[in-house]
């Protein structure tokens, strides 16, 4: 791609240009070992340049699922949205989504544990806790226990 017809030039974008580029060929290498067939440089360009288009669609592509679901940001679901069509890609998603959900729950409650502890300290400074049947939300209102 000529230089002229990029986008983005900026420090970041070469950045990760250069990184691609990088990967790119370090694969090209290893098929090459594997199957005697070397790859020209101009390919090993040519591939990272591809890459990087795509990638710029699929980035747009996720920002208008986000938008169609008026949300400011892109979430999971817009990314499962997009590789849909790739059983393979699809399944990878999921348990790495999964991952990321267990681990949400585990440092939530590590947090919630936290909160707990420091709340049965404080407890001893006038009435009980246990006496008091509300509780303060995340938000801070009160709310009654049953």
């Amino acid at each position: 791609m000529p230089e002229a017809s990029r986008e983005d030039d900026s420090p970041h974008v070469q950045q990760l240009r250069a990184a691609l580029h990088y990967a790119i060929g370090r694969i090209c290498d290893e098929v090459a070992t594997e199957r005697g067939t070397p790859f020209r440089r101009t390919v090993v360009a040519t591939l990272t340049e591809a890459a990087l288009s795509q990638a710029a669609v699929m980035a747009r592509d996720l920002e208008l699922f986000a938008q169609h679901a008026r949300r400011a940001a892109v979430c999971a679901d817009d990314v499962k949205l997009l590789v849909r069509r790739s059983p393979t890609l699809s399944a990878q998603l999921q348990r790495e989504a999964r991952r990321l959900a267990a681990h949400a729950k585990v440092a939530k409650e590590r947090r919630r544990a936290q909160r707990g502890r420091r709340g049965a300290r404080g407890a001893g400074r006038g009435a009980s806790a246990a006496a008091d049947p509300r509780t303060a939300t995340d938000a801070g209102e009160v709310m009654e226990l049953e």
